[in-house]
């Protein structure tokens, strides 16, 4: 009885661990037990006008869209991310990102959208190949990606 409660807590160590690690906003609204179904349920995480979630609500630029895209570009460069697929003509770039730890493979889809002559937004998906659950490291891609870019900005 005693390894067994040993297991469980090193089990459930570890997932939080990793949570930590992927920078998972746990208790931001809308509150820790949606956030950990998400984290622990799903393997996606992509943007969206009306997402829950704050920090992945379309992100919308005060920028021309051909800027941006060449922005999201040179972003995923800088983040060591590797290209397998870019359209400038539909502004989308597909990319692959290996995860630091166990070597997983993501991949990110990045579709920048026209709004008007100087504003556009960014639809954004990862998606884990591999498991259920992603423990936020998809949403640590696009928050990283977003991250870059803001920092283009300044």
């Amino acid at each position: 009885m005693k390894i067994l409660l040993i297991i469980i807590l090193l089990a459930v160590g570890l997932v939080f661990a990793t949570l930590i690690k992927n920078d998972a906003p746990l208790l931001q609204p809308p509150g820790l037990k949606t956030r950990l179904s998400v984290y622990l349920g799903r393997n996606v995480a992509e943007t969206a006008d009306n997402h829950p979630f704050r920090e992945l609500k379309t992100p919308v630029f005060n920028r021309p869209a051909d800027v941006v895209y060449k922005q999201v570009v040179d972003a995923v460069a800088a983040l060591g991310w590797k290209v397998v697929y870019s359209d400038p003509d539909n502004q989308i770039i597909n990319a692959t990102i290996q995860t630091p730890l166990l070597l997983f493979t993501d991949d990110m889809m990045v579709q920048v959208k026209y709004i008007d002559p100087q504003h556009s937004s960014l639809h954004i998906r990862s998606a884990s190949r591999i498991g259920k659950a992603d423990f936020a490291a998809n949403e640590g891609h696009i928050l990283a990606l977003l991250k870059a870019l803001s920092e283009q900005e300044e």
